[in-house]
């Protein structure tokens, strides 16, 4: 489904280019054109768990991921001067530490300390409105649609997987510096408003498949983003580019009802999500092209 939508997007912005082919004028923070790019992504991943029947914390995990970013941008800088991008980002560690307890069916809390895997997939289409354009610097407004997904744990217990899925609403504002010729800078802060989150889980295969559906909160991500073309040509119509984009990310859930959990469809016990929340310090490295 995400590889489906980032090619789908890739197709439609690509296609959408000879539509606004006429001659464009530099505006802004000088942006025209389709842009692709492609790098690393890492992050300090700190996750923090509620008492589920208590203040407190119940477990925390922390631990340095490695991924992939990907980006395709589209910026119209005449006429209308607006932007479309679809982003994919991928997190991934076997190595990240897990310190706090499992719960059982009978409601009591085990402590368990181990190191644990965790994947992170997130895709986000946003579309843009530049209501500040002069000189160097460009100012825009943005809404955006997104998909979540963790998968937390392996299915070898006394670990168990958990996977984590949500779309979100993201509403943002973007702003844009051509700091010289070759450099543009920004900076880039969202909200994300998240609907139909789930948490889904068979407890290593020992319980019927088990769906807790979680409380929304609202999250948030801010970015820096920072590119430098290495090459241009003479007509300016092709640029390949470096670049580096510090972030911060936060995800909150609200603790979910209780459900009871079934083998073979009788009830062995009862349990439920508890309130958590999820930060990422990261950055994105790679390089790019712009047509």
């Amino acid at each position: 489904m995400r590889a489906v939508a980032l090619i789908t997007c890739l197709f439609v912005l690509t296609m959408a280019a000879p539509v606004f082919a006429e001659q464009a004028q530099p505006s802004g923070a000088g942006e025209n054109g389709l842009k692709i790019s492609l790098g690393y992504d890492g992050a300090y991943m700190h996750y923090s768990e509620d008492q589920p029947f208590g203040a407190g914390v119940f477990d925390k995990e922390n631990g340095w991921m490695n991924g992939l970013s990907a980006e395709i941008r589209y910026d119209r800088a005449f006429s209308y001067p607006l932007f479309a991008r679809v982003d994919f980002d991928y997190l991934d560690s076997n190595h990240v530490k897990y310190i706090g307890g499992l719960q059982t069916g009978n409601g009591t809390i085990v402590p368990y300390n181990a190191t644990t895997p965790d994947v992170f997939y997130k895709t986000e289409f946003d579309f843009g409105y530049k209501v500040w354009n002069p000189g160097r610097f460009s100012l825009a407004p943005y809404l955006g649609v997104g998909y979540r997904d963790w998968v937390r744990g392996q299915d070898t217990l006394p670990d168990y997987r958990e996977t984590y899925t949500w779309w979100y609403g993201a509403i943002g504002m973007e702003a844009r510096c051509r700091a010289t010729k070759r450099l543009l800078a920004g900076v880039d802060a969202a909200l994300f408003l998240p609907f139909g989150q789930e948490m889904s889980t068979s407890i290593s295969h020992t319980i019927d498949p088990a769906t807790f559906h979680i409380k929304s909160r609202p999250g948030w991500q801010v970015e820096v983003p920072i590119s430098y073309d290495i090459y241009t040509t003479g007509a300016g119509r092709f640029a390949a580019f470096v670049f580096l984009t510090p972030y911060y990310e936060r995800w909150d859930i609200g603790q979910s009802q209780t459900i009871t959990l079934t083998v073979n469809g009788q009830p062995v016990g009862a349990a439920l999500e508890p309130a958590s929340h999820t930060d990422l310090y990261g950055a994105k490295a790679g390089i790019g092209v712009n047509f």
